[in-house]
């Protein structure tokens, strides 16, 4: 628990980018990471990027939030839940460096 990692990834309405980035944070960590994912509103190609990365080991948790609440809820939820010793935050469009 001293060196886990919690990090918060928030997707809205950008598949391409999604895809993209959300791929390359799953790829990039390692046992110590989870990834924390939010989605807001119902963009179904956005959501069918998701779908393909739900079962991911380094995936910790998913919420769906149909509205787009912005910020301060998902990162909340994370503050709330999250028991690493470090967190971040991830945004849909940022590729984290291999």
């Amino acid at each position: 628990m001293l060196d886990e990692v919690d990090i918060l990834m928030i997707t809205y309405n950008r598949p391409e980018y999604t895809e993209l980035s959300l791929r390359r944070l799953l790829e990039t960590s390692d046992e110590k990471v989870r990834v924390w994912l939010w989605h807001n509103g119902t963009h179904e190609p956005t959501l069918s990027v998701i779908k393909k990365y739900e079962n991911h080991p380094r995936l910790h948790k998913f919420h769906h939030s149909k509205e787009n609440v912005k910020l301060t809820e998902p990162t909340n939820w994370l503050w709330k839940n999250a028991v690493g010793a470090y967190v971040g935050k991830v945004d849909d469009d940022c590729l984290v460096s291999s």
